[in-house]
């Protein structure tokens, strides 16, 4: 059927109510690989074509958040290359220019059936200068302040104890859960975030674009991602844990011969094929012609111009309906 992508979740729970007991972290969701890396950044590390509202409204839960620091000053990043347009705060800007936390908080007030995951990683610093104690300390203030610092009608942020339902986020209106990379973070975040070592796992598939032909990109990382989850072994999927599928992932550092940003070429050939895989596997059937094993259920599909090619959030709803 045809859905609201902006309130896909809302509406799978008005026709489902069993959508309320799923752990967020076993919910399917539609995620943005370096959300922040569009507008003024290099084109061979831009990822999204969206804003962050955009891609909210084309269905995106899960983001994937990069952080950079300049003097108190903090924007988004993709590896050497910065999106300064893109600032996280309004501390962070001039009044009256759009900034990252303020375009999330402006589309949760306006649908109030959805729940998005950020994951915050990557904290960096420009040339000359560190991430410290004090950018930690003044981000998570931020963040604070932006969301919610305390439980009540008006917060959108979620404080943790573990990682909840999607019935716990509607019902308490905390629809924010925070991840942060614990293991490089060096301020007090553990009363409003989740650590990342004890809540997140990610499978990236290191299978670069100028070192295979699209057929072979596809079928390899479709085989590593799928045996990942058949491992019922140490290293294989927890449910109890978010789950994050790379699917395009080992951009080269050139563009493509007319200039152009090769993470939008390998979205334009493999994002439909992953989320027909995705589909498949949150059923727990095999996406590998000619293979017959079952699979555990994947959580998090994270994709380069996520929303650009697809209908994902439609699949995503599909899936739990």
């Amino acid at each position: 059927m045809s859905i609201n992508t902006a309130d896909w979740m809302g509406q799978a729970l008005l026709h489902n109510s069993g959508v309320r007991q799923i752990p967020m972290c076993q919910f399917p969701l539609p995620g943005s690989h370096d959300a922040g890396s569009y507008g003024g950044i290099n084109v061979k590390s831009k990822t999204q074509h969206f804003s962050i509202y955009e891609q909210l409204e084309h269905g995106v839960r899960y983001f994937d958040f990069r952080v950079r620091v300049d003097r108190g000053v903090f924007f988004s990043h993709h590896g050497a290359d910065e999106s300064r347009d893109n600032p996280y705060t309004a501390n962070s800007i001039q009044t009256g220019t759009t900034y990252l936390f303020g375009e999330i908080t402006r589309f949760l007030r306006a649908h109030i059936g959805e729940v998005v995951v950020l994951n915050f990683k990557d904290f960096t610093a420009v040339t000359g200068q560190d991430f410290t104690a004090t950018d930690a300390a003044d981000f998570m203030a931020c963040l604070l302040r932006d969301f919610g610092a305390v439980p009540s009608q008006n917060d959108l942020l979620y404080v943790p104890g573990d990682i909840p339902t999607y019935g716990r986020c509607i019902d308490l209106g905390q629809r924010i859960i925070l991840l942060i990379n614990d293991e490089a973070w060096p301020g007090e975040w553990s009363n409003w975030a989740l650590p990342t070592s004890t809540t997140l796992r990610e499978r990236f598939s290191d299978y670069k674009y100028a070192l295979h032909s699209w057929n072979t990109l596809v079928d390899d990382t479709l085989a590593d991602q799928q045996n990942y989850l058949a491992d019922t072994g140490s290293d294989g999927r927890d449910p109890g844990l978010f789950w994050v599928s790379q699917a395009v992932l080992g951009y080269t550092n050139m563009t493509t011969p007319n200039g152009g940003s090769q993470n939008k070429e390998g979205a334009s050939h493999l994002n439909p094929v992953f989320e027909t895989a995705y589909g498949q596997w949150w059923a727990g059937k095999s996406a590998i012609p000619g293979v017959t094993q079952n699979v555990q259920q994947p959580n998090v599909l994270l994709l380069d111009y996520s929303g650009f090619y697809d209908d994902f959030a439609t699949i995503c709803y599909n899936l739990i309906t």
